[in-house]
């Protein structure tokens, strides 16, 4: 059984994920091979590094989109996307339960119906890359158990598709996580 440990202090972007993975023994030409398999591998450049940073190296990935690519994604076309795909069972359920978990965050918080949501800020095709990326190399290293430390509390603010906004301060996420797949 392999499990994994997410240190989640700084936060953990799909990039950061995806770039630990790499590390763990991801091959390179898996995530290149998921691009084609998205059908946006003419969208998306992959482009990795070895970094340091306060002494701790690692691999670092950049998700580089095509700049004429603008268009804004909605939870249901990546899950259409996926749907489409010729990934495993594991990979279009699992992918498509998040973006639907995702879209459902998103209606509550704009109080809006689901099938009203739009992706603003997660409406890339990165974001389909990272979740899909992410699921597909869990499956990939047959890694059966992910932990994960509490996550950061936010402060500050940030600027969204829908204006200034508060950083969460209080997730309504459990301190800590165990998902067993």
């Amino acid at each position: 059984m392999k499990s994994i440990y997410i240190d989640a202090l700084h936060g953990a972007s799909g990039d950061m994920l995806l770039s630990s993975l790499l590390d763990l023994g991801l091959p390179v030409s898996f995530l290149e091979n998921l691009t084609k398999k998205l059908g946006v591998d003419d969208l998306i450049v992959l482009k990795m590094t070895n970094s340091k940073r306060n002494g701790v190296s690692g691999t670092h990935l950049d998700v580089i989109i095509d700049s004429s690519e603008l268009h804004n994604y909605r939870w249901q076309d990546f899950v259409d996307i996926v749907k489409k795909s010729d990934f495993s069972d594991y990979v279009k359920n699992t992918t498509s339960n998040i973006f639907n978990l995702i879209g459902r965050a998103e209606s509550e918080v704009h109080g809006i119906d689901i099938n009203q949501v739009e992706f603003h800020e997660l409406g890339t095709l990165d974001t389909l890359f990272d979740v899909v990326g992410v699921i597909s190399a869990i499956e990939e290293l047959s890694i059966d158990k992910i932990y994960c430390s509490s996550l950061p509390r936010g402060s500050g603010t940030v600027n969204t598709a829908h204006g200034v906004l508060p950083v969460p301060k209080s997730p309504r996420l459990l301190p800590s996580l165990r998902l067993t797949l």
